[in-house]
């Protein structure tokens, strides 16, 4: 999750996590986690690094995404690129609908296919296969959106962060620890975030529709909270 957050936000989420008590790896990836072996029985797990480290945990909890498991379409005729492919309303084909994490939707905006694991996606998906099936063409056009409680803190995003988005503060409250912030790539805005801010990112998804959004006075603007 922290590098989709960019360098400077997923940065600070890494060091706020630190400071919390956890220990962060990065530049290292899992090679083995293994049980058993001449480990006592009932014991300790052995996750083993790519750099040689050895990690013993009595708990290993693993978040690494998923594919999506179609080969019982194949043959089908469906398109199975990264999921089921469908158009801007979910139809993979006539008479077939599909939605959620397995579903790659067409995004008029892009031009592309979008396939997202998301929970508020595959919701905003299924109302509009209800409507393409009750008669009312309604293409998804919601922008994506998600958060995370890490720790204390809790970040929204609305929009796609790209691996080349650039990070921009809008409007910071330090002595609260809020800010948000917004996302752009080649000058266009791409995403918006709110860092203990949920209302203040929704302002700026507001602007994220509408238009491009302006940074705030100065570049950052110091919120100072009222007293009282």
């Amino acid at each position: 999750m922290l590098p989709g957050l960019g360098g400077r936000v997923g940065s600070l989420a890494g060091e706020r996590l630190a400071a919390a008590g956890a220990t962060v790896l990065t530049h290292v990836a899992v090679d083995t986690v293994r049980k058993g072996d001449g480990l006592p029985r009932g014991g300790e797990i052995d996750v083993l690094l790519d750099d040689g480290t050895r990690l013993p945990a009595e708990t290993v909890l693993v978040a690494i995404g998923s594919r999506p498991d179609t080969e019982w379409l194949s043959g089908t005729g469906l398109d199975l690129t990264d999921g089921v492919r469908c158009d801007a309303v979910g139809r993979a084909a006539p008479g077939v609908h599909a939605c959620g994490d397995a579903a790659a939707w067409y995004r008029r905006a892009t031009g592309g296919h979008l396939r997202l694991e998301h929970r508020m996606h595959a919701g905003d998906q299924a109302r509009a296969v209800a409507a393409d099936l009750t008669g009312r063409h309604r293409e998804l056009d919601r922008v994506p959106f998600f958060w995370t409680d890490q720790g204390p803190n809790k970040i929204v995003v609305h929009g796609l962060i790209t691996p080349d988005a650039e990070f921009e503060a809008h409007e910071t409250d330090t002595e609260h620890d809020r800010f948000t912030g917004i996302y752009r790539t080649d000058g266009q805005v791409c995403a918006v975030l709110g860092w203990n801010e949920p209302r203040g990112a929704m302002g700026l998804r507001r602007a994220l529709l509408t238009g491009p959004v302006a940074p705030a006075s100065g570049g950052v603007r110091q919120v100072v909270a009222a007293s009282g």
